[in-house]
C-alpha cells in the first residue's frame, strides 16, 4: 500500500516514525547519564574530564536539535493514495 509522505508543520499532529522515537530515546538516556559517564571514566584527568564533558554536551545538544527537526519534517502519513487512473 502506498502512503503519502508529508513534511512541514502539518506533520506535527502525526506520529513520528519508529526509528526517530528509538533514536530520541537513546539520546535522552545519554543526556541523563552524561555526567556519570564522563565523571566515572578513570583514565581522564580533571582538565580532560572538563573538556570531554563540554564536547559530549555539545554533541548531544546538536543531536537533540537535529532530532527535533526530524520530528517536524520526517513523518509518515498513513492515508492511502488513491490512484485515479485505476477507476477508469
Amino acid at each position: 500500500m502506498k502512503t503519502q509522505l508529508k513534511f512541514g508543520l502539518s506533520q506535527a499532529g502525526q506520529y513520528a516514525p519508529r526509528w526517530l522515537v528509538n533514536t530520541t530515546s537513546v539520546i535522552t538516556l545519554l543526556v541523563a547519564a552524561k555526567h556519570y559517564l564522563v565523571e566515572g571514566f578513570p583514565l581522564l584527568g580533571e582538565d580532560a574530564r572538563q573538556a570531554v564533558a563540554a564536547w559530549v554536551s555539545y554533541v548531544l545538544d546538536i543531536c537533540q536539535v537535529l532530532l527535533a527537526l526530524a520530528v517536524i519534517f520526517f513523518g509518515e502519513h498513513t492515508k492511502p493514495v488513491i490512484n485515479d487512473s485505476s477507476r477508469n
